[in-house]
């Protein structure tokens, strides 16, 4: 690093220099931390939005060296060209989505962070690394503590968090994604540190990291450092005894008998604190598997039935999608809406529907396309060499294991990604993008050119201003958009729909980011009786969002109110041909057949519903009703009795069945007595609840005249 050090005066001294040394610095701290309450997704939005403006600022400061002719770096990485061919083909992908309001969210997430490689490797200065290295140790040993006392059970309430243990990452996953690329980089500081502090700031991040990491039971994550260690451990061997690559380890501490002592007690600190089991006292959404909660259990778990949380058939069944989709896949953001016709019902239920196949190369195959998929793969490669290639020729131990822990930093990320989605999370990907800038810049010893003004800089300079601007602004907007969207979501869940209807509207106001929106609105409209504004937000929903099934679904509903039955059909299958197992499509469909007179189509309508759900009352009762209609009394007997069974004293259903057994006493007075019972028992309810005279006087005729019959018989 001699060379490096040589540079440091100059590097120093240039204004994008320094704000890119204070921007890095910056985001290290703040990002794993920062989260916002009034967001729907209040994570990584912050995060990411905090990342874009510190990513411009960097940006107008190297413009302004520009234009002061100051002397500008402009270095040639190996790894440049896999990654501008990456983010070329999710930009080309984006004429494959069926859904390019997705592919521009998730693209603007994805150009972000590769943008922000490129800016680094031109402007930060490789000398600033073990300050923010010290930044990363520090904050991991603060968001362990936060993660642990979780695990712990102190109350924790005041972090949001969709399932604990997760410390400010909003869910114990993402915690652990962090950890797995963070635990290497605290291991640097305790082997090549410079200072005394520096070894026992690493030991004591690594140490409480790793027992936060457990506590996550997040099982790739942890394969996927174990991995990376091993791979390193072997890599660093080889090149330690064939090339003669220098691995001193800094005694600065274990020399002293305070610094041996640490050590011990690290080691049995972590040792005991991870042997024991989470317990969790605040409030989650998603509490750990009952499976997973003993460390053993949890590591036995990955053989045992069911442990792959069926993300085996999620593989599978994307298979299907990419053959499909081979070559240019279904564009960048697009998977979800594509995954839904290839399921077979395992994965997709009610109110519920994957958003990611939870393997990051499956993926990018299924999104991006074989070429795609080739650049990852080749960014892969070329992260190898690069590491191999400074092995090879380093003189310097602090240059080595600072390369080493890059990459095993990497590798661990790229092996939970196996399991998982980290190049999905701000955090993840701040680290990833940083490390591999830290590479290309320690694998410089090729020729670094300073040029005051270069075309090709220009070019980038500018292009990089504007994709930036352009990239904030959106994602500015998809912030005010989640904020409302927030609101509309809890007002609906309250049953507030005037509420509902004006903050989906205000959310709106931003752009159509989310379907569900647009289906807020409708309910909204519907509530205050305004039905052709329901479904004009329902349709205008549709111009952005074509494959949402619940919007077709909610679209073919509000036709069939107005009696337009033709489009309600046609709407209601489409839903179903999106989502074959949104099964209240259905249920939907069959009350259109049944409003245009086909009993028959709607009884099997019905029937397909109660094969996805077999318990569900109000499927069971039109099916009855539909029954009746066609004149098979007795299928429509036994369907009311078998809800019934369900849900005994279901108010309209043991109408239903006083009804259908009064149609059979025509043919068998014997089901009178019954017949009977079930009005009575109708009537008692009714009475109970308050209904009106109007709603009951049809039962109390029957009533009497079922006695009077009977009292005549006797």
């Amino acid at each position: 690093m001699a060379n490096r050090k040589k540079r440091k005066d100059q590097e120093s001294s240039t204004f994008s220099v320094r704000m890119s040394r204070r921007g890095l610095y910056l985001l290290f701290v703040l990002v794993p931390l920062i989260h916002h309450e009034g967001l729907f997704s209040f994570t990584i939005l912050p995060k990411r939005l905090l990342t874009q403006i510190v990513l411009l600022l960097i940006v107008v400061a190297w413009l302004r060296d520009y234009r002061n002719k100051s002397p500008v770096n402009l270095h040639h990485s190996p790894l440049n060209l896999p990654i501008l061919l990456y983010a070329l083909a999710m930009v080309v992908s984006i004429g494959q989505a069926i859904n390019p309001l997705s592919g521009l969210l998730s693209l603007s997430h994805h150009l972000t962070y590769i943008l922000l490689f490129f800016v680094l490797i031109y402007t930060f200065p490789i000398s600033a690394f073990h300050g923010l290295l010290r930044l990363c140790a520090s904050i991991g040993i603060l968001v362990s503590i936060l993660g642990i006392f979780e695990a712990r059970g102190f109350d924790m309430s005041w972090l949001l968090s969709n399932g604990r243990p997760s410390a400010t990452f909003g869910y114990r996953n993402f915690a652990a994604a962090y950890l797995v690329m963070s635990i290497p980089l605290s291991l640097y500081l305790c082997l090549r540190g410079k200072l005394v502090g520096d070894y026992y700031l690493g030991l004591t991040s690594t140490g409480l990291m790793t027992v936060f990491l457990i506590y996550t039971r997040t099982r790739g994550a942890w394969g996927g450092l174990a991995g990376s260690l091993l791979v390193c451990a072997m890599l660093a061997g080889h090149a330690r005894y064939h090339w003669k690559t220098p691995f001193d380890v800094s005694r600065v501490s274990l020399r002293s008998n305070a610094g041996k002592i640490f050590l011990i007690g690290t080691i049995l600190m972590t040792t005991v604190l991870s042997l024991f089991e989470p317990r969790i006292a605040s409030q989650q959404v998603r509490a750990i598997d009952e499976k997973k909660v003993e460390l053993l259990d949890a590591l036995t778990s990955v053989t045992a039935p069911g442990g792959d949380r069926e993300r085996r058939h999620m593989w599978k069944q994307t298979g299907r999608l990419i053959q499909d989709h081979l070559v240019m896949g279904v564009g960048v953001g697009n998977w979800k809406h594509n995954y839904p016709v290839y399921d077979g019902g395992i994965m997709l239920r009610p109110g519920s529907a994957p958003e990611r196949p939870h393997n990051d190369f499956i993926w990018i195959w299924s999104e991006v396309g074989a070429i795609g998929l080739m650049a990852y793969l080749w960014l892969l490669l070329a992260l190898l060499f690069a590491v191999i290639r400074i092995l090879k020729r380093s003189r310097s131990s602090e240059e080595t294991y600072l390369a080493i822990a890059l990459c095993t930093s990497l590798l661990a990320t790229m092996g939970h990604s196996l399991f998982s989605f980290p190049r999905d999370l701000a955090e993840t990907s701040l680290i990833f993008w940083s490390g591999l800038a830290l590479l290309a810049l320690l694998d410089l010893p090729r020729k670094t050119r300073q040029v005051p003004r270069p075309g090709m800089l220009n070019f980038l300079m500018f292009t990089t201003l504007l994709l930036t601007t352009a990239i904030i602004w959106f994602t500015y907007r998809y912030v005010r958009f989640d904020a409302q969207y927030l609101r509309a979501n809890q007002f609906h869940k309250g049953g507030d729909y005037r509420a509902v209807l004006k903050a989906s509207s205000d959310a709106l106001s931003y752009g159509p980011f989310d379907h569900q929106a647009y289906l807020f609105q409708a309910k909204g409209y519907q509530s205050a009786g305004l039905s052709a504004m329901a479904l004009a937000s329902a349709k205008q929903g549709l111009v952005y969002h074509p494959h949402s099934a619940e919007l077709h679904g909610d679209l073919g509903r509000y036709y069939a109110e107005i009696d337009s039955l033709e489009a309600a059909d046609r709407h209601l299958n489409r839903a179903l041909e999106l989502s074959p197992t949104y099964y209240q499509m259905y249920n939907n469909l069959g009350g259109v057949y049944q409003k245009d007179g086909n009993f028959e189509a709607a009884i099997t309508a019905y029937r397909r519903a109660l094969q996805h759900d077999s318990t569900d009352l109000g499927i069971l009762n039109n099916l009855g009703l539909a029954q009746l209609e066609v004149g098979r009394v007795g299928p429509a007997i036994r369907t009311f009795e078998s809800a019934l069974e369900l849900a005994p004293g279901e108010l309209w259903i043991q109408h239903n069945l006083g009804e259908a057994l009064f149609q059979k006493s025509a043919d068998d007075s014997t089901v009178l007595p019954s017949c009977l019972e079930a009005y009575q028992t109708f009537l008692q309810i009714a009475d109970r609840m308050g209904l009106p005279e109007s709603q009951t006087a049809t039962a109390r005729r029957r009533v009497n005249e079922i006695r009077a019959y009977l009292g005549g018989k006797k």
